[in-house]
């Protein structure tokens, strides 16, 4: 079947709730607009034995990838639960994360995840499981969704979670999304736990030898002193090296993580004037380049795994 045929197929089958794009390769990348829709082009593929391959901006897979046909979240931009009382909110799998954040500070939340990229998309930042410096604090993706609406291989809608912190007695199915690359099924909506935006938000750096500043950093640790997000790098490893602490809360817990940090160690600390552009701006470095290496260690191995 030609991929003209295909495209005339799901046109019938989704009409106007469908758009469609053609890849360098020649291959029909489709973008439904809701779960309905989803759900027939899906069980369609399933049918006459189509390959999907999920995507979202393409910067996972290359234009000449073999598949039947792309299919993406990008017309699904909507935050379509929002209640700032309960710090609560669901977006559309394709809404910005920019977009997200921007709207969740209108009402006074915050989510504490960081991923690199203003331009992806809350889809993307799940399926792909992406974390930033934050996850020091407050922990993983995993930790902040409260559910997820997938369509399944087959075309079945599925919408493990919900809306409330504790509404599941078994398994949590909707951490399967989470890292999964679409292995599971298209996520077309994400439910995720909120904050309220933090009173004080303070970067701490210090500059020199890299053991020297490793060695700082798990000594902070070691004295269960845990920031919201604690990070070692540099630009160039022959140069040297950067901590950068990043400190959130209320004034009073500020203060007392900086007065435990100062007690803890004899390394001097600087207050960042520019804390919002030194993070963004790490958090692009990795953006810059074709290939991002992504590693866990223990602690106690970062300096060989440095090496």
């Amino acid at each position: 079947m030609t991929e003209s045929s295909i495209v005339r197929r799901l046109r019938a089958i989704a009409g106007s709730d469908i758009q469609f794009d053609i890849t360098e390769g020649g291959i029909p990348c489709v973008a439904p607009s809701s779960d309905a829709t989803t759900a027939l082009i899906l069980e369609a593929a399933s049918r006459e034995g189509w390959t999907v391959r999920i995507i979202g901006e393409s910067r996972w897979s290359a234009p000449d990838t073999q598949a039947t046909m792309f299919l993406t979240a990008s017309q699904m931009q909507d935050i379509t639960y929002l209640n700032a009382g309960d710090l609560v909110a669901t977006a559309q799998a394709g809404t910005p994360w920019s977009v997200l954040r921007n709207r969740l500070a209108d009402v006074g939340a915050w989510l504490p995840i960081d991923p690199p990229g203003d331009e992806r998309s809350v889809g993307s930042v799940v399926a792909t499981g992406t974390a930033g410096p934050l996850r020091c604090g407050y922990g993983s993706i995993g930790d902040h969704v409260l559910g997820t609406t997938m369509v399944t291989g087959d075309g079945k809608v599925v919408k493990p979670g919900g809306k409330v912190v504790k509404n599941v007695a078994g398994f949590d199915l909707a951490k399967l999304a989470i890292g999964s690359f679409g292995a599971f099924g298209l996520i077309t909506h994400v439910t995720f736990r909120l904050r309220a935006i933090p009173r004080s938000d303070v970067t701490l750096v210090t500059a020199g030898q890299r053991d020297r500043l490793l060695a700082t950093a798990l000594q902070l640790l070691e004295h269960d002193i845990t920031p919201a997000a604690m990070e070692l790098f540099s630009s160039d490893p022959d140069d040297d090296w950067m901590l950068a602490i990043r400190l959130i809360g209320t004034d009073e817990a500020v203060t007392t993580i900086r007065d435990a940090v100062a007690g803890a160690t004899d390394v001097s600390f600087q207050v960042e004037a520019n804390p919002r552009e030194l993070w963004q701006d790490h958090a692009s470095g990795c953006l810059e380049h074709p290939v991002t290496l992504r590693a866990g260690v223990p602690p106690q191995g970062l300096a060989k795994a440095l090496d």
